[in-house]
């Protein structure tokens, strides 16, 4: 385990964060692109949000089974391997002229995606421990944070001349195995890999059983109840990630790059407060942070219905991502703390299939909501959502 004084320092460290970063690509260079994508194919916004929902749904499957493959095989080759499939995916998706090929290749890159942005919250439980892991899981927020402010507007550059330029960049992913593949060894605190691969695959019932208990006598009431937390917060998260570019364009009358700023500045949040979490976290402790950022999140959503000014809308978006980014490291941390090192991967894909099915619901649900309302409706009903949940957390914590 590395101590605070070597983390930045840490060559692993931004192999992982680069690792996370590839993660972040699923949806921050294809959230612009969807208003294009809808008038090229002609589709309402309900149907073009299936290019979320068919990533998202494809690795609320694969999660929980990659997740166990590396808590048994080892980490490093589920994540080159998934860095390779992810890359090929997304470049090609820049090249298909079907709708229905677009839905297929963003299955397979679902397919690919527990082992990025998951793996790499595993790998950082692996790396380090203590304060220096919540600062950690904090510079990680921050990244993702980071590629999900800037690859937004980069996209909604690049779509006022095609949809389709946004997908070259998923040529990145060969540039992060190359990073990784130097600098990022199997961790010494991961399982030892035994080369039972077809063990590992095709467990028995008995053994798929055991590996369930496990898992479920890891998860403390704390971590369970901040799962839901999370759930919820990414819920509602991508439901602006996947709204609000539609709802500049159609209700506030601006343009598709300021579709892609409304984007970027809900990971600002990530950006800016994120790397502070070990910090806050040791000075006013963890439950008051998680309540109180859940509730700024909830807040901060409801208030967008208060304008239809578009650069206000934008500074709105910005006050709601500063709970976004504190919430998240916490949460990561809570559960990864929880778990041992050869369960470890199990337990944070709970976390995981939490966030990728409330991701992979999110378009379905509020888009239904939003055909039969109005995104005053649905900034509210986020709102409230964020804040009864933010009770539901606090009244959990404080009893312990």
């Amino acid at each position: 385990m590395s101590r605070s004084a070597d983390l930045t320092g840490d060559p692993k460290l931004y192999a992982v964060l680069g690792l996370a970063g590839m993660g972040v690509f699923a949806s921050t260079l294809v959230s612009p692109a969807l208003p294009g994508m809808a008038a090229a194919f002609e589709l309402t916004e309900a149907r073009v949000g299936l290019v979320m929902t068919s990533f998202f749904l494809t690795a609320v499957v694969a999660i929980p089974i990659v997740g166990s493959l590396a808590d048994v095989v080892g980490r490093r080759a589920v994540f080159l391997t998934s860095l390779v499939v992810f890359g090929l995916a997304g470049v090609l998706i820049g090249f298909v002229d079907a709708f229905g090929a677009i839905l297929l290749l963003r299955a397979i890159q679902g397919c690919a995606f527990p082992g990025l942005l998951p793996m790499s919250i595993t790998l950082i439980g692996d790396l380090y421990e203590g304060r220096v892991a919540t600062t950690a899981q904090g510079f990680l927020t921050s990244v993702t944070g980071l590629v999900g402010v800037v690859s937004p507007l980069l996209s909604g550059a690049l779509v006022d001349v095609s949809w389709r330029l946004p997908f070259g960049i998923y040529a990145l992913s060969f540039v992060a195995f190359g990073v990784c593949y130097r600098w990022l060894p199997e961790p010494q605190a991961a399982p030892a890999t035994d080369g039972g691969l077809s063990r590992s695959i095709l467990p028995s019932p008995s053994r798929f059983l055991e590996m369930g208990r496990e898992v479920r006598d890891a998860l403390s009431v704390e971590a369970r109840v901040v799962i839901v937390g999370v759930v919820v917060l990414f819920l509602v998260r991508y439901a602006l990630f996947t709204f609000m570019p539609l709802y500049a364009v159609t209700v506030l009358g601006a343009s598709e790059l300021l579709g892609g700023v409304t984007v970027a500045v809900l990971g600002l949040g990530r950006l800016v407060v994120a790397p502070s979490a070990g910090r806050l976290a040791a000075r006013f402790g963890r439950p008051p942070l998680l309540v109180g950022s859940l509730v700024l999140f909830g807040v901060g959503t409801a208030a967008l219905l208060l304008t239809l000014e578009p650069w206000l809308v934008v500074a709105i978006l910005g006050i709601a991502s500063v709970g976004d980014g504190l919430f998240d490291p916490i949460a990561n941390d809570v559960v990864t703390a929880t778990a041992a090192p050869d369960v470890r991967g199990r337990v944070v894909s709970v976390l995981e299939v939490g966030k990728t099915g409330a991701i992979s619901l999110s378009p379905i649900a509020f888009g239904l909501l939003l055909s039969a309302s109005s995104y005053s409706v649905l900034f509210a009903t986020g709102g409230a959502l964020a804040v009864l949940t933010a009770g539901l957390v606090g009244a959990v914590l404080t009893d312990r």
